[in-house]
């Protein structure tokens, strides 16, 4: 038990020495074998009982002082921010028989990927073709020089830790390729978390591109992208609250950026809550004027 007050330590000190007197001062006397006088019996008792308290009291303080050094040592632990080393990606990808002045030779097409980075890791990611490999029907493609056509919007850059970019590369791949896989070939890359920026909700598959932005929720949270498009997810799904706890989400990482404040407006708008849609929109309209 700890005491916090001194003036109650010593009262408790008193009323105990006089309750067990008659006990503790019987014990003495026996293993002395000789006799006391009541005032000296109630001192002797009442020091001894003054000592036991303090060398209780350094004792609990000691342990107490250990286990707050440990919660500490745990705390410290438990509450460390790991660095999050992760780039978001999407990519899509057609084919064709003719790029430019090229054409594909016969019983091959060019695929031509169109491909979207979003880097949030320390490691810098490349646009070079060549970190690129393009997987289809068992077999690895490196990249074809049509890549380098006017026509193909492809640029070589080094997407740094904030950065976003949307690059195109083309492979010249056999016919009739139904699937395909898009690898980063680098040593040194940061975990590849691929979120739907392209085609998942607009083929109406939103449960699948759902997933993903949880997934990608899951690594960092901060991320107000994300959580607008999960939200838009949401909207396609009829989750319309679901969807204004996103956008609630994202306005709270920045209430100044007018995207959120006006997916907000549309969900609000879906819910029937119209009043609240107008206050968002205006909301929206005041971070950037007409």
């Amino acid at each position: 038990m700890l005491i916090e007050n001194e003036y109650y330590a010593a009262g408790l000190i008193f009323l105990a020495a006089f309750l067990l007197l008659p006990y503790t001062s019987n014990i003495l006397e026996s293993d002395l074998n000789f006799s006391l006088s009541e005032p000296v019996r109630f001192v002797i008792v009442l020091l001894l009982f003054a000592g036991s308290m303090v060398v209780d009291n350094h004792e609990l303080d000691h342990k107490l002082s250990s286990v707050f050094s440990k919660s500490e040592a745990i705390g410290d632990v438990s509450t460390s921010n790991p660095n999050i080393n992760v780039c978001f990606y999407d990519w899509k990808w057609y084919t064709t028989s003719n790029i430019g002045y090229s054409s594909a030779p016969y019983d091959y097409e060019y695929a031509v990927v169109t491909l979207y980075l979003k880097n949030e890791a320390d490691t810098s990611i490349s646009t070079n073709p060549y970190s690129w490999d393009f997987i289809a029907g068992g077999i690895k493609y490196s990249i074809d020089s049509a890549t380098f056509d006017s026509s193909i919007d492809h640029q070589t850059v080094d997407v740094l830790k904030g950065g976003k970019i949307e690059t195109k590369i083309v492979y010249l791949i056999k016919k009739s390729s139904m699937k395909g896989s898009l690898n980063y070939n680098r040593v040194s890359s940061p975990t590849m978390q691929r979120i739907s920026h392209y085609d998942l909700i607009t083929l109406g598959n939103s449960d699948e591109a759902l997933k993903r932005f949880d997934k990608a929720i899951e690594l960092t949270s901060q991320n107000l992208d994300l959580w607008i498009s999960k939200g838009l997810a949401l909207i396609e799904l009829n989750k319309y609250d679901d969807a204004l706890k996103a956008f609630d989400k994202a306005i709270e990482l920045n209430p100044q950026n007018e995207n959120s404040w006006v997916v907000k407006g549309e969900a609000l708008i879906s819910l029937n809550k119209s009043y609240e849609a107008i206050s968002a929109s205006n909301k929206a309209i005041e971070i950037v004027p007409q």
